[in-house]
């Protein structure tokens, strides 16, 4: 097995063709442990600078899995998930779900924005419109 070259490395499982799943830790940029220091932990927040998730392969070889943000400080996956990776979706509504969701999740932050706008303008001209007719409702007996 390859090894994993960083901070710390954290294995999460095996997959099914025997591969391990490993989670490695690469360090904060100018951080350094010092020799007396007896609280220092290789995965906390403020040491570890990203995360990248490996396949370890029985012939040697490295495989990323997925390409994290810079700002991730930590991943873990769930043992069913570990043969996931770059597989087709389970079912083919799932897997148009997950286009569908990909595509209006973005877009949907927007539309509910202009929701809200839309709302709160009716809101607004309703009020102002029940107001107006209060105004210039006379009931009866009062001078025109």
């Amino acid at each position: 097995m390859p090894p994993a070259r960083g901070l710390a490395a954290r294995l999460l499982g095996w997959q099914d063709d025997g591969d391990a799943v490993v989670a490695v830790y690469q360090p904060e940029k100018g951080i350094t442990k010092r020799p007396d220091d007896q609280y220092w932990v290789e995965t906390d927040w403020w040491t570890v600078g990203g995360v990248e998730l490996l396949e370890l392969r029985s012939d040697g070889r490295q495989h990323r899995l997925v390409d994290l943000p810079g700002n991730v400080l930590f991943v873990d996956v769930p043992a069913q998930l570990l043969d996931g990776f770059g597989a087709p979706s389970a079912s083919s509504p799932e897997g148009m779900l997950r286009r569908l969701l990909a595509v209006a999740w973005p877009l949907g932050q927007f539309v509910l924005l202009a929701l809200v706008v839309m709302l709160l303008l009716g809101s607004w001209q309703h009020y102002r419109r029940r107001s107006a007719r209060r105004e210039s409702y006379r009931g009866p007996g009062q001078p025109a």
